[in-house]
This record gives structure tokens, sequence and C-alpha cells, in this order.
């Protein structure tokens, strides 16, 4: 299942944008606390998926979370997403909102 969300992001929010970066059109995000895109919904508890980007960090902020991709219904099921400690991690939840997967990495 291919899901082509890149090229149909119309909810760009708080400074996000394309641009045109090393020969590709990319989403960019100015770095301020709340710049964001809005996907449609995944249905992950119904469906197998793969979840693949390219990430170019020009800098990181020292004091909050920055999410990659996270899925914020209630209960928010999954996000992936860099920690205030530069540590890059995943978070899945179960149906109730309990924690089931919660690794960090460096």
């Amino acid at each position: 299942m291919y899901f082509p969300y890149f090229h149909e992001l119309k909810s760009l929010y708080n400074g996000a944008s394309y641009q045109n970066t090393d020969g590709r059109k990319v989403l960019y995000l100015n770095g301020s606390r709340h710049s964001y895109a809005e996907t449609p919904a995944l249905p992950i508890r119904a469906i197998s998926f793969s979840i693949m980007c390219w990430i170019k960090v020009l800098s990181l902020p020292s004091d909050h979370e920055v999410h990659i991709y996270s899925d914020w219904s209630e209960p928010h099921q999954f996000r992936i997403y860099i920690s205030g400690w530069h540590e890059i991690c995943a978070q899945l939840r179960n149906p109730h909102g309990h924690d089931i997967v919660y690794p960090c990495i460096w």
C-alpha cells in the first residue's frame, strides 16, 4: 500500500513550506515550536505499513521534542520523534493509551 501524501499536503502550519533542496521538492519546517504538516490519518491497527523518511537537520532545539511523524488522535497511537536529549525515539500505544513500545536510541 502506498500513501503519496507528500504531494497532497495542503495543510501546512506555522512556517511549514515546500522548498527545493538538493534537486528535490521537500517539506521544510522552519524550526518554530509548532511548525508542522498534517497528513490524512492512517488506520495503523488495521494495516501493516512502513515509514521511511529522509531528514536533513539544520539545527536541533535544546529544550523540546521534535516530532517526525505522529498520530495525535485520542489516545495518540504512536509517535516518532527526537527527544530533548537528541535521541531518536518511538512510542507505540495500545487502544487503552498504555505504552507497549518506547525505545530511544542515541
